[in-house]
């Protein structure tokens, strides 16, 4: 499911894909940038399998992958998601990223959430599909819904009553700009993201640990040089 989404985007055309796992997709003026990060430094670093980066309105949006099962029992017709092993240090990576920024005056979002968790059915059809916000998904983790003494997140897609995101409404906001991270705040992770693309191991080990004042200001250094390159690089 996950490269099958990341080569494929409503009424874009994908023209072209590389072996760092990017997918570039146009419509019109409009340039997308599909980025697969599953088993990859990137999910290690942020806790996602798919990265969106809408270079026309500079919004970037990241998605975490998760299974429902079919739920039958005493006749329910139900899926449901039960924690899985990894959602712990996925949670873990993305909280290191989800601080927000205050909005810039140019640019406008509906929502600033930019971490998603997508679920899917396993063995069934992609289409009923649907999104939670990280923040609406821990919402619901803390919720009375859950049972006492519980450690375990338990989701029922029957439960929600349809509180959730539809594919086609994520894939409509993302390309309108309205969800995602500020136009003023891309450039940092997508810079982060190229150096990881690019090796990055002591990146990632720098990241997964408090950094030191010297790390702190070598990194500053080094994405402001970058920053700089690419700035000098659209004149």
């Amino acid at each position: 499911m996950i490269e099958h989404d990341a080569r494929r985007f409503p009424d874009f055309e994908l023209v072209g894909s590389d072996a760092t796992r990017r997918a570039i997709f146009h419509k019109g003026q409009q340039t997308l940038e599909v980025i697969t990060a599953n088993r990859k430094k990137l999910e290690e670093v942020f806790g996602v399998d798919l990265i969106y980066i809408n270079h026309f309105h500079d919004n970037l949006v990241m998605v975490q992958y998760k299974m429902l099962q079919h739920d039958g029992a005493g006749g329910r017709d139900d899926w449901t998601y039960t924690q899985d092993r990894h959602l712990s240090k996925q949670l873990g990576a993305m909280h290191r990223f989800s601080r927000r920024a205050v909005s810039s005056k140019k640019t406008y979002r509906l929502s600033d959430d930019f971490f998603y968790l997508k679920f899917v059915r396993r063995y069934g059809d992609s289409e009923p599909s649907f999104l939670l916000p990280l923040e609406h998904f821990e919402a619901l983790v803390r919720g009375p819904a859950k049972a006492p003494r519980s450690k375990k997140v338990h989701l029922s897609s029957v439960a929600l009553e349809g509180c959730y995101m539809r594919q086609t409404v994520f894939y409509s906001l993302l390309q309108s700009g309205y969800t995602g991270t500020d136009s003023s705040t891309t450039a940092a992770p997508q810079t982060l993201i190229e150096d990881l693309i690019a090796g990055g191991d002591a990146l990632v080990v720098a990241i997964q640990r408090e950094t030191t004042p010297a790390e702190n200001e070598t990194h500053r250094a080094r994405h402001m040089q970058d920053w700089d390159d690419t700035e000098a690089g659209y004149h």
